[in-house]
């Protein structure tokens, strides 16, 4: 049976800190082996579930990033229907409206009834970060029935073929339950670079204790969506275009 849950209360700042492996306020400190110390601020509103209208079910997590504010998951997690968002430092649900999903990306991308306060996330670059850096991220634990972070070393960076399209991946081992899948993947900058996608149990041939991996979709097709086609600039105003080509040809399903 579903639980109830509750947010606590939030400051619209988040601060992540690994000394307790915990959600606390102010600004994440990385201190892994082979990375200089880094630290970001997050807008803890940016962050966190989305839930079906109707049964209140939480169907996985989410984001809000880029200039367009776009909510962002996966589309194994929601597609079509009616659908809410909650932030980590949100009292309320905000309803959503579906503005296009990529199939082959597994990518849904949604529109806020109203805007959030504070500035959304920023995307970033997949194709610098390399195995051994450090990646951050946030998911739905649904298991403890909050939010949890944690950060992990990359294992592997690639393209894989998903519904023939090529996309760039990476991987890493850490905890990625159902639930995490829709949660943001961050570089040390703080800048969105992938979406958890998938799970797996990883066991060698010899056997041993299984070690669960996780796999990350690049987020790099709405980065470019989001500046480069969405956001035209003219008379210092954004105007959104609607080329049903240019949607057709890269799988956009409205």
């Amino acid at each position: 049976m579903y639980k109830k849950f509750k947010f606590m209360k939030f400051p619209t700042k988040l601060l992540v800190t690994f000394c307790c492996m915990t959600i606390i306020l102010g600004i994440y400190q990385n201190k892994a082996k082979g990375n200089a110390e880094s630290s970001f601020v997050i807008n803890a509103k940016t962050i966190g579930i989305i839930k079906d209208k109707k049964t209140k079910k939480i169907l996985g997590s989410a984001f809000i990033v880029g200039a367009q504010q776009h909510l962002i998951t996966c589309a194994h997690v929601a597609t079509k229907g009616d659908f809410v968002y909650r932030g980590i430092a949100m009292q309320e649900d905000v309803n959503l409206k579906s503005v296009y999903f990529l199939p082959k990306y597994d990518l849904s991308v949604f529109s806020l009834a109203k805007p959030i306060d504070g500035d959304p996330l920023k995307f970033g670059d997949i194709k610098r970060v390399r195995p051994g850096d450090t990646i951050i991220y946030i998911g739905w634990d649904k298991n403890l029935l909050k939010m949890k972070h944690h950060k992990a070393l990359v294992s592997s960076v690639g393209s894989a073929i998903n519904k023939g399209t090529i996309i760039d991946f990476l991987e890493f081992e850490g905890k990625g339950i159902p639930g995490y899948s829709g949660a943001p993947v961050f570089d040390r900058k703080g800048n969105v670079i992938a979406i958890l996608r998938e799970g797996w149990n990883k066991k060698g041939i010899k056997g041993g204790k299984p070690i669960l991996m996780n796999r990350a979709f690049s987020t790099e097709i709405l980065s470019i969506l989001d500046s480069e086609i969405y956001s035209i600039k003219a008379n210092d105003e954004q105007v959104p275009t609607d080329s049903s080509a240019l949607k057709s040809l890269i799988g956009i399903t409205n």
